[in-house]
């Protein structure tokens, strides 16, 4: 195991505590990265989120954001109220992810609009596209949309995943709604603002991960010099609880199950295994792309993973889920601490395989 202080070497200056609620959903989306159905009862407690939220509460920056996603977060009913309460209470900023199931008249969204704002909710986003639409009526966003932008929450947002075929987007749905809602970030680019305005909409490309892994898309392809050569600063920023209460350091795949991003059922000050803490502070400081490469270099992998990526993500999905690259990595574990060493600057010394972070 690793020192106490080695650990924070990688939550170093955690923002962000998001709980993947369950992984129950009545939508069963394509390109799902968790790939929810409505079948799967797996789900967080109330007391399981109230501990969390107490641990990040003492380590967070700032005043910290708590997100509640899914799956459907809105299926835990009461205990959903009862934790944003809890984390308003602690003066955490919060935000639930829903796919407006529930808001099947404008009654409806007010009824339930009203107990997510005596709660202290701070934001709504909501899940639209081709995918959500299968299953979700546009009326629901719409009714949720226009009841909520007069009820005084901090922020109110609509995300948008979609590749080149796809009918719903920005421009459709500020159409639809008869209103002109600012675009947070650019479609197929991961720049955005600092700060979100009152009211927005996000759009962004499919990732090839979760359900969506074998999707056949027709997406603008990525620079894949720059994608392979870019640090991930996500990583390690974030802690994310699974339904089944493991903890992740981001929540771009659904990492439970996984030998690299699943670091089991620990709280937020536990240590994180030797190996596992290595190679996610090289995702964080040099990449994925950089694992990529010494799997097909110095690895001997040559043909691993995909030809081309869309995202960062599909390279940690592809890695996550490989046993052989477990191995591999674990044998270039030493040239990897030596490389991060070079890359950050860390006044820090790897010992052993290479793996072991002493301050």
């Amino acid at each position: 195991m690793i020192s106490e202080s080695s650990q924070h070497v990688l939550f170093r200056r955690p923002r962000m505590l998001t709980f993947i609620t369950t992984y129950k959903c009545g939508a069963v989306c394509d390109h799902c990265l968790m790939s929810c159905t409505p079948n799967n009862s797996d789900r967080l407690t109330l007391p399981q989120m109230r501990q969390f939220i107490d641990s990040f509460a003492e380590v967070c920056v700032g005043s910290g954001v708590v997100v509640f996603t899914g799956g459907e977060c809105t299926l835990l009913g009461d205990d959903l109220l009862e934790a944003i309460a809890y984390a308003n209470s602690l003066g955490l900023f919060t935000r639930i992810v829903t796919n407006a199931w529930w808001a099947k008249s404008e009654r409806d969204a007010e009824t339930f609009l009203n107990e997510l704002k005596s709660c202290g909710l701070d934001e709504i986003n909501i899940s639209c596209d081709d995918f959500h639409a299968e299953y979700i009526p546009l009326e629901n966003v719409r009714n949720l949309w226009n009841s909520a932008k007069t009820m005084g929450f901090q922020t109110l947002g609509i995300a948008v995943c979609r590749d080149n075929n796809s009918t719903i987007s920005p421009a459709y749905l500020c159409k639809y709604l008869n209103e002109d809602i600012p675009l947070l970030h650019q479609f197929d680019d991961n720049t955005q603002p600092p700060r979100a305005p009152a009211r927005f909409i996000t759009d962004s490309g499919i990732t090839r991960i979760g359900r969506a892994r074998n999707l056949s898309l027709n997406q603008n392809a990525r620079p894949q010099a720059r994608l392979l050569a870019s640090h991930c600063s996500d990583c390690g920023q974030d802690f994310v609880i699974s339904p089944n209460c493991h903890l992740a350091p981001c929540c771009g795949i659904n990492a439970e199950g996984t030998w690299l991003f699943d670091l089991g059922k620990i709280n937020l000050t536990d240590d994180i295994n030797e190996l596992q803490l290595l190679l996610l502070n090289y995702i964080q400081y040099i990449g994925p792309g950089g694992l990529l490469k010494h799997l097909r270099t110095s690895g001997g992998l040559s043909s691993f993973g995909r030809s081309s990526y869309l995202s960062q993500c599909e390279i940690c999905e592809d890695i996550a889920l490989s046993k052989e690259a477990q191995t591999c990595l674990a044998k270039l574990a030493p040239k990897l601490a030596a490389d991060l060493i070079v890359e950050t600057k860390f006044e820090a010394t790897f010992i052993g395989n290479g793996s072991d972070i002493h301050d």
